[in-house]
């Protein structure tokens, strides 16, 4: 506990009037955050108004929870968008080597501690009440995953109301969590105090005059009355005597102190503490790249019950950052969380109270009769009162128009067209509209309803703008918390995204190398990691639109831009596990995977490389394909050859025949000639 009071040292003085100064800024609007939580529970009609339509107006309340389809609507758009957290290392050798075990380290926190759940049970209170709130922090109990993310109620988280509940430490001096414990767990946490608790306990339970706790606690929740909250107090609310529990405060504030950092390339800071062993310090020092000194904010934690302080010390975390981790829907102009009901739940009480007053009317009737027209005043009452009306009047009364019945066909008509309206704006003012949420639409063309639809998820936009924010902050709380507590060997079980098995990761592996040293391979507490926050939206986006022209294109294209082309439209699309896809899809292919660290000229060298590589490639294959070809002309030429040489052989043996014919015919006529002049030889002798 420091020595003086004051702002830059606090003490207990300042720490209740830090108390008292959050929850008289925030009452009003906590307030509304309650009535914001009754409306989504169905709560549309207060006690008094609902005592006052039963008993003296005799009409029963209806309730038509608008409210709670239009909020689950968002609360599914979460649940079907969920975001991953990557970690990227900061230096080449750390993206190349640790990014993805890294991611896998996150990815098992987040399962160990049901993240995905406790995250849309933030969102939620987010989206009703306007605020929610992770903490991650160590978990003591060794049958336990050491790091721990842990909920934490709205009501139970204030902070600065001169800052944003975004929770950024140059701007906001302090955050608190006070919720309700037990006598004994407080005593577990702090066995030292055990006698300042007991007494602690005492004084907060008598005392009506000590610091305010949670003003909410003593609300009337059916009460619509704006008096002062400190109006509200019956007893103090520091304690619970029915179970013997009590409020403590739970105090995170920063200082100024100043404070020696070696800093190293890839991002790395290093304190350079009082109680680091100088051998320590000398080698961080050596392989830093730089050393200096600087004032800056250094976060410590107080608990505090009553004027009682139990501890006072600096962060246990290796961060100066507050621990918690906000899921903001809105801000007011006072920076003050709101969620969707607030801007709905007029419309939601308009529909619910036009919807009563139209049913109600819809069985009233007013009628104007004089004395004389029936015998049996209330007999008339009872029967106008029936759907089937019968009412026996005196003889000509009907005629002298001396009774006459009035209906409300005209005010129910108005009611219906005014409540549509209403139903109107709120799907309008929260997002909520029929083609989202699945209605039917009196939009006939595809195109329209998708325009709507898109619409309605631009109204959703900065909703889910925030929760990035939210997730990105968790994951760099959650890997600061990985790299401070696991410190010696660590084996996960991971899913192996290729071959879709289960497989060991083993983080901090000690081993001997060749020198017989002692390394560690796959060191989680080295490095420094980026955390990059990856959405899959569930509607069509731009870049989806260019997946859809790039498949129109690989239609078109020639078969051996093809591959190329799928790689660049798989590039375009958000698709869960893309990277996996890719890789395979590469694999097959036989395309390189592009170096993400590259600067714009190492791609453009590599690019050239590739190119005079290609060039290369398409020179050689055209040098085949010449040959090929000229051994192609060469078997033509013999062929050629061997077939004017049978051409002239068998024109030879033509020749050789016709020879041998006309020699025969020649022979055959020399004799016939031999042998006419043997005839005429003869006759003459």
């Amino acid at each position: 506990m420091p020595e003086k009071d004051t702002q830059d040292r606090p003490g207990i003085k300042t720490f209740l009037s830090w108390v008292m100064d959050s929850y008289a800024f925030f009452h009003d609007s906590r307030l509304e955050s309650l009535i914001d939580n009754r409306v989504f529970d169905g709560t549309q009609w207060t006690a008094k108004q609902r005592n006052t339509l039963s008993n003296e107006l005799g009409i029963h309340p209806i309730t038509i929870n608008k409210t709670f389809p239009a909020v689950n609507l968002i609360l599914g758009s979460q649940a079907l968008t969920r975001h991953d957290v990557l970690a990227k290392g900061r230096s080449t050798e750390d993206s190349a080597n640790y990014t993805e075990d890294a991611s896998e380290a996150l990815k098992f926190v987040d399962d160990q501690n049901e993240g995905s759940f406790k995250k849309s049970e933030a969102f939620k209170s987010s989206i009703i009440s306007g605020f929610g709130c992770l903490e991650v922090l160590k978990n003591y109990d060794p049958r336990q995953e050491v790091v721990k993310i842990a909920m934490r109620d709205w009501k139970e988280i204030l902070w600065d109301p001169h800052a944003s509940p975004w929770f950024d430490v140059d701007s906001c001096r302090y955050t608190f969590h006070q919720k309700f414990i037990d006598i004994g767990d407080l005593v577990a946490a702090f066995p030292g105090k055990k006698k300042e608790i007991e007494n602690a306990y005492t004084v907060v339970g008598s005392s009506p005059d000590a610091y305010a706790a949670d003003f909410l606690f003593q609300y009337d929740d059916e009460d619509d009355s704006d008096n002062n909250a400190y109006s509200y107090w019956e007893s103090f609310v520091w304690s619970d005597k029915k179970r013997k529990r009590v409020r403590p405060v739970q105090m995170w504030y920063s200082v100024w102190e100043k404070a020696s950092f070696a800093t190293f390339p890839d991002g790395r800071v290093i304190e350079l503490t009082d109680d680091m062993p100088f051998n320590e310090q000398f080698q961080v020092a050596m392989a830093a790249q730089e050393v200096s000194s600087a004032n800056v904010r250094k976060m410590r934690v107080a608990t505090f019950l009553g004027n009682e302080i139990l501890q006072d010390v600096g962060t246990p975390h290796n961060h100066d950052q507050f621990p918690y981790v906000p899921y903001i829907a809105y801000l007011d102009r006072h920076q003050r969380p709101y969620g969707v009901p607030r801007q709905i739940r007029d419309m939601d009480y308009e529909i619910n109270k036009r919807r009563t007053s139209g049913l109600a009317k819809l069985n009233a009737r007013t009628v104007f009769v004089e004395e004389g027209v029936v015998k049996d005043l209330n007999k008339l009452r009872a029967e106008i009162a029936r759907p089937d009306t019968f009412v026996v009047v005196n003889k000509g009364k009907l005629l002298e128009g001396r009774i006459k019945v009035e209906d409300y066909q005209g005010d129910i008509r108005n009611n219906i067209v005014l409540g549509q309206e209403a139903a109107r704006d709120l799907q309008e003012i929260s997002g909520a509209v029929s083609e989202l949420m699945g209605f039917e639409s009196n939009l006939v063309s595809g195109k329209a309803q998708e325009i709507k639809q898109r619409a309605g998820a631009t109204v959703l936009a900065p909703i889910f703008d925030n929760v990035k924010r939210s997730d990105t902050r968790l994951g760099y709380l959650v890997m600061s918390a990985i790299q401070q507590h696991w410190k010696k060997e660590k084996v996960i079980r991971v899913t192996d995204k290729l071959r879709g098995g289960d497989k060991n990761l083993i983080f901090n592996q000690e081993y001997l190398d060749d020198t017989g040293n002692v390394n560690v391979k796959n060191n989680i507490t080295q490095g420094k990691y980026d955390i990059v926050v990856t959405r899959y939206p569930q509607t069509d986006t731009i870049r989806e639109k260019m997946f859809d022209l790039l498949s129109e294109a690989i239609k078109a294209s020639p078969p051996e831009a093809v591959p190329q082309l799928i790689d660049i439209a798989f590039e375009q699309i958000d698709l869960p596990n893309k990277d996996i896809i890719l890789t395979r899809l590469r694999q097959t292919f036989n395309l390189a995977i592009p170096d993400q660290n590259l600067t714009k000229e190492q791609l453009e060298s590599q690019l050239r490389e590739q190119r005079a590589v290609q060039a290369e490639k398409d020179a050689e294959t055209e040098k085949l394909q010449t040959e090929e070809q000229s051994l192609k002309n060469e078997k033509i030429l013999a062929q050629i050859k061997r077939l004017l040489a049978q051409i002239e052989l068998d024109k030879s043996e033509a020749e050789k025949i016709d020879t041998e014919k006309e020699l025969s015919i020649a022979k055959d006529t020399r004799e016939d000639e031999t042998h006419d002049l043997e005839i005429m030889a003869g006759g003459n002798r």
